[in-house]
């Protein structure tokens, strides 16, 4: 059996609608007021955000 090269988009499935949609629901997110929660935690922090938003726009890191 002759062996190919690894290919990860033959493995990936991309849904580009998805990912749109993702990228909604995070505009819409950072646009929400953010509130204290217990403890003086927020419950939405300027690193989740960023997190979320690396993740949409496709970084790995």
């Amino acid at each position: 059996m002759k062996s190919k090269p690894f290919d990860r988009s033959e493995h990936v499935y991309k849904n580009d609608a998805f990912a749109e949609l993702v990228k909604d629901a995070i505009r819409f997110f950072n646009g929400t007021p953010v509130q204290a929660g217990r403890a003086g935690r927020f419950v939405q922090c300027k690193t989740a955000r960023k997190l979320m938003k690396r993740k949409a726009d496709g970084e790995d890191r």
